[in-house]
């Protein structure tokens, strides 16, 4: 059990959401709610698989919103640093690291895979967010290997944002589009 006045660093960094940070919730926000009336019109035409799909993209874009603001990869790695601190591991961790990464990589290409095949028979829309969603999926594989080169290249600043934010919109946007095209299709 972790002592309950260790300090996190986490606590420190929730108020420091800037205006990427913003327009990335926003972002995710829209995106979110154009998959949930995808969700709607799926629903309306009898589509199960695809109502499903669109429902499961509507509540994942709506968490990483929250996880933007709320940073929760970073409690986690704070309580492992703690955690591995306090049990004597901690001067080993990169063992540790390098296997929740590959676990996590391998977790990715098999969710893939599985989502890949389940949706085989879908709408190519579907298969459209999909590529957007494993955009975002590694633009968050990326952060949390942290190599110290791939901060440094994400926090690169292009005329408005980083790099790193850069890429994480770009897969939001994929998916907000997609989910466009799919009610229009449903409409029109």
């Amino acid at each position: 059990m972790l002592d309950p006045v260790v300090h996190f660093p986490w606590a420190e960094r929730l108020a420091e959401a800037d205006l990427a940070d913003w327009v990335t919730v926003a972002a995710y926000g829209v995106a979110g709610f154009g998959a949930f009336i995808a969700t709607r019109m799926a629903g309306k035409d009898d589509k199960v698989r695809e109502r499903a799909f669109w429902l499961l993209t509507a509540c994942l874009l709506v968490f990483f919103a929250v996880n933007e603001v709320f940073d929760f990869q970073t409690l986690i790695t704070d309580i492992g640093k703690i955690t591995a601190k306090r049990d004597g591991w901690y001067e080993g961790r990169h063992v540790y690291q390098v296997w929740f990464i590959a676990a996590l990589a391998i977790a990715g290409v098999a969710i893939g895979a599985l989502t890949l095949w389940l949706t085989r028979a879908m709408h190519w829309t579907v298969h459209l967010a999909i590529a957007g969603l494993g955009s975002i999926a590694l633009f968050i594989l990326a952060r949390a290997i942290s190599f110290h080169k791939m901060e440094q290249w994400f926090a690169q600043n292009l005329p408005i944002f980083n790099y790193g934010t850069a890429q994480e919109l770009v897969g939001i946007a994929i998916v907000g589009f997609a989910a466009a095209l799919y009610t229009q299709r449903r409409r029109g």
